[in-house]
């Protein structure tokens, strides 16, 4: 289905900045808010945003490359996901229905060592994604395409991409937001 890419641009910008949101409200909690575990096998908070942090240094870089090279004056106002790009990006979404899959051991931060330098981390990434979202209306969102994480040889459309990031981001937000609801208080909407 072919979409208004300024619509969809607008969407995912809109999640992006409640996503965003949600990160500031997790810089006025305590550090052990942000590392404590709610059961034996759940990530911390701080261990669910390091864990964005490796998967938007991956996407976002190669979606940032994707825009400087791809800019266009008349970029095509339309973006057709692809058929595996816009499932996989919408099983990244919060509450999806999907297989449950271990995170691979590279990006699986469980037990590691980590202070709020992640979080800040975090904010810094979730800015720069919404500059790439701004950025992305003077390229082709169908055709513009980026090599995925997991293998090189399977290619994104950048709106694709784009909503993988967002829709994982807003995914693992949540799932930090409530490591500290005990502790916190804060309440996912």
């Amino acid at each position: 289905m072919k979409r208004d890419k300024t619509t969809f641009l607008q969407e995912l910008r809109g999640r992006a900045e409640q996503n965003l949101q949600l990160l500031e409200n997790l810089v006025q909690l305590p550090e052990g808010a942000l590392q404590a575990r709610p059961s034996d096998k759940a990530w911390t908070a701080l261990e669910a945003l390091q864990h964005i942090n490796s998967f938007n240094r991956a996407y976002q870089g190669r979606a940032a490359e994707a825009i400087r090279l791809n800019r266009k004056t008349q970029a095509s106002r339309k973006f057709r996901s692809g058929f595996l790009g816009g499932i996989i990006a919408n099983w990244a979404r919060p509450g999806a229905t999907t297989i449950k899959l271990p995170a691979p051991k590279k990006v699986n931060y469980r037990g590691r060592p980590l202070d709020r330098s992640v979080l800040e981390q975090s904010l810094t990434d979730a800015r720069e994604l919404l500059r790439l979202l701004d950025d992305a209306e003077s390229v082709d969102l169908t055709t513009t395409k980026i090599s995925s994480m997991e293998a090189a040889w399977f290619k994104l459309r950048l709106g694709d991409a784009l909503r993988l990031i967002v829709n994982h981001d807003w995914r693992h937000i949540e799932q930090a937001e409530r490591a500290t609801r005990g502790e916190a208080g804060i309440r996912t909407k």
